[in-house]
């Protein structure tokens, strides 16, 4: 996939894409925030690593593995917000966290 490519990273088979928002109460992208996964496992990148300006996702999930996965956004420090998401094979998942 160009996302894929644009990354820098192979996409591997059985895996899936994670669109990521990551907001606070007034719906500002915080583009300053990281990304935590649990289990530890696909690659996070900011919009702006893969070339991509505001205005759509600001973060990506690449090569996450099917099944149940917990982000969880961290600014400042502190956890700013988490959720758990269940991905599928070929299929991406769209989400926001936001406080």
């Amino acid at each position: 996939s160009q996302l894929y490519n644009l990354a820098g990273v192979f996409q591997q088979s059985g895996t899936s894409l994670i669109a990521l928002w990551v907001v606070d109460c007034k719906g500002t992208p915080l583009g300053n925030s990281s990304i935590g996964i649990d289990p530890n496992v696909g690659s996070a990148f900011t919009a702006q690593n893969i070339g991509f300006a505001f205005g759509g996702p600001n973060f990506w999930v690449l090569n996450a593995p099917n099944g149940f996965l917990t982000l969880e956004a961290i600014d400042g420090g502190q956890t700013f917000g988490q959720t758990t998401v269940n991905t599928t094979s070929g299929g991406p998942t769209f989400l926001t966290i936001m406080p």
